[in-house]
């Protein structure tokens, strides 16, 4: 008897302990967080134009050509068009224009692609952009410039008018 009363005991007491540490470990935690994200807002414009029409053409004496630029974004600010007239070109007139994407908001922004749609024939009007920004990483408030030259080729038409448009997309770096 003896035997099983200190049994017992022992197993009330071990009851006990198990359900008083069990009381000291167990309980309900919560935790409460925020998360603040960063804006997308890149910004592209035309920063000069070496021809707006009022002035002699580039390594001319005389005005007679003009390079006319404009921009449009789509609803998202992702993708930028800049679009570029010249007017009354002849073989051999040349402009450049220079195109800034600015980085504005507080993440970095990457520009996945640089595209020239041009529809008129190569040996009509020739367009090209320099540096490459593809694969660019543009960090808050940085920005990078780029150069868009077009020469007018020797099959020009008198007296015509030529567009073509340069597209910028951009995206969250990763």
């Amino acid at each position: 008897m003896k035997k099983s009363v200190i049994i017992s005991l022992a197993l009330v007491l071990a009851l006990a302990v198990s359900g008083f540490t069990y009381a000291l470990w167990g309980g309900n935690m919560f935790i409460n967080g925020s998360v603040g994200t960063g804006t997308y807002d890149v910004w592209c414009f035309w920063e000069n134009n070496n021809d707006p029409g009022t002035t002699v053409d580039p390594g001319k004496t005389m005005h007679v050509g003009t390079t006319e630029t404009s921009m449009q974004a789509d609803d998202n600010g992702k993708l930028t068009i800049g679009n570029v007239t010249v007017t009354n070109a002849y073989p051999g007139y040349t402009s450049t224009g220079q195109f800034c994407v600015h980085n504005r908001g507080s993440i970095p922004v990457k520009v996945m692609s640089v595209n020239v749609t041009n529809p008129n024939a190569a040996d009509v009007l020739s367009v090209t952009t320099s540096p490459s920004m593809v694969g660019l990483v543009l960090q808050p408030n940085e920005y990078q410039f780029i150069d868009i030259t077009n020469l007018v080729g020797d099959n020009a038409a008198q007296a015509a008018t030529y567009n073509y448009s340069v597209a910028i997309l951009t995206q969250q770096a990763q």
